[in-house]
């Protein structure tokens, strides 16, 4: 059961920072099994991506913006200060206009989050992120050792409602968030071709990807 009881609250929470810090273990974990990827130089790049549609809680999902000491913030800053990894933020619906975005991607080293309110927008908002990073580490260094990137997805209950009822299909944070990772057929994100490495490029052959979703402890995926 989720561990977020009434009353007050109900349905899974969104432990934001229980995602990040459960991401740079798997960093950590995978430059220890790959020393390559640190070689001066020779660099591989990290990154995550989080998709959020609601500000963050500690591990019992409530009250939201608190204890200070689960603040998503503090494992995106020792990401980017430590690691060299940045975090990408896409604020999804109401998620939009909350400043806790803003402040997790400036601890990031990203700037301020992408607010995205409708389907479109989402799309939009991750094509972005994939054609900076593309840019900025593809084009550029053409390294023998593929870019990570990470997405992690938020997958509280609230990503299944719109406002305050369950959301109709096709409506709701989860979907919007699902259509613009995945897609349909040529439509995917990770299709979208890079003519600029080879005629038949698609950016999924030029990143490796992985995918976190997270709500309550003991609730992560990963694929």
């Amino acid at each position: 059961p989720p561990l977020c009881q009434p009353p007050g609250c109900s349905g899974v929470g969104t432990w934001t920072k229980g995602a990040l810090d459960f991401a740079t273990d798997i960093i950590v974990e995978t430059q220890a099994d790959h020393p390559g990827d640190l070689e001066p130089g020779d660099e591989r790049w990290y990154g995550l991506m989080v998709i959020t549609d609601g500000a963050w809680t500690d591990q019992v999902g409530f009250p939201q913006l608190f204890p200070p000491e689960q603040n998503p913030a503090i494992s995106a800053a020792n990401l980017f200060d430590n690691l060299d990894v940045p975090t990408y933020v896409v604020a999804v619906a109401e998620a939009a206009n909350l400043e806790f975005a803003n402040e997790l991607a400036e601890a990031g080293g990203t700037g301020e989050a992408i607010g995205a309110e409708n389907p479109q927008a989402v799309v939009d908002a991750v094509g972005g992120i994939i054609e900076e990073i593309k840019d900025a580490v593809i084009i550029p260094e053409c390294i023998e050792g593929l870019p990570r990137l990470m997405v992690i997805l938020d997958a509280s209950s609230s990503m299944l409602d719109v406002g305050d009822m369950h959301g109709m299909m096709g409506e709701t944070g989860w979907d919007k968030a699902r259509e613009a990772l995945a897609g349909v057929g040529d439509d995917s994100l990770f299709q979208v071709p890079v003519p600029e490495v080879g005629e038949d490029k698609v950016l999924e052959d030029l990143v490796h990807l992985g995918m976190i979703v997270f709500g309550s402890p003991g609730e992560e995926k990963v694929s």
